[in-house]
Formats: structure tokens, sequence, C-alpha cells
């Protein structure tokens, strides 16, 4: 061989370098995301910058978000709503938004605490 390495040990160290890195892509770039509540806590503007990057970390993968903050939820393609450790209602956001049931309610009160918010700086919700 023009390298000075013998076949059979220049094919072990390509099989130990292809093969032995196939765990670590998994480990840093996994087929399933389970995330808890990443944006409780913080401010509109690092949520929106949460969510920038959320989107580029989800794409094409299996993503389970656990959150309390509806804006979380909202892109999600399928949301399952708990109540008592069972599930009482499933849907995308715009299906849920429009039957009575936990998530409306929490929608609601949501909507409500935004516009007292704006309404105490002296916004106008608009």
């Amino acid at each position: 061989m023009a390298s000075g390495v013998p076949g059979s040990v220049a094919g072990m160290w390509l099989a130990h370098r292809t093969y032995g890195s196939l765990p670590w892509k998994r480990l840093l770039e996994p087929a399933i995301l389970l995330l808890d509540d990443p944006t409780a806590a913080i401010d509109s503007e690092t949520e929106h910058e949460i969510f920038e990057a959320l989107d580029r970390a989800i794409a094409g993968r299996t993503t389970f978000i656990v959150a309390h903050r509806l804006s979380t939820l909202r892109r999600a393609d399928l949301i399952i709503v708990l109540e008592n450790g069972r599930i009482v209602q499933r849907g995308t956001h715009a299906e849920l938004i429009g039957v009575p049931g936990p998530y409306l309610h929490v929608a609601n009160l949501q909507l409500v605490d935004s516009r007292e918010l704006l309404d105490a700086a002296g916004g106008d919700g608009s």
C-alpha cells in the first residue's frame, strides 16, 4: 500500500472510526427530545429566542414538551392535556381552543393575565 499501512490494519481503523463514532452521534443528535417546561420563568424576549433555537433543534425529531405556558405548545402537532394523570383532551391548539375544557380554561386565564399586564403597563393590547 502506498500509505505504508497494511490493508487489514487500515480497514480496522476505518471501521473503528466509522462505527465507534455512531453512539456519540446518537447522543449529540437524538431522535427523541424531552423538554421539561423550557420557557418557565423567563421574559418574552428570551422566550422568543428559545423558540427560535427550539425550532432548529426539534426539526426532524419527535419532541415531547411538558409545559404550562400555552405559548410553548401552540405550534405542536399534537397536544395532550392531562388531569390527575389521565388524558382529558388531545388535539392541536386550534382544535382545543375551540371546545370547552381545561385547555380553553387555561388559555382564557393566560389571556386575562396578559391583558392585565398590558393594562398595568399602559398598553392597549393591540
